[in-house]
């Protein structure tokens, strides 16, 4: 496990416990990143 998903996967389970739209928005850009960064 990369530390990018390790990231990924605690801050979502902050937005999960404090749930708010700008975290959605934080989340989306942050995957659409790291979909950028996995690509050749």
């Amino acid at each position: 496990m990369s530390l990018a998903t390790v990231y990924l996967l605690s801050l979502a389970y902050s937005c999960v416990s404090e749930p708010d739209g700008i975290c959605d928005v934080i989340v989306h850009l942050l995957f659409i990143q790291t979909l950028r960064y996995k690509q050749p």
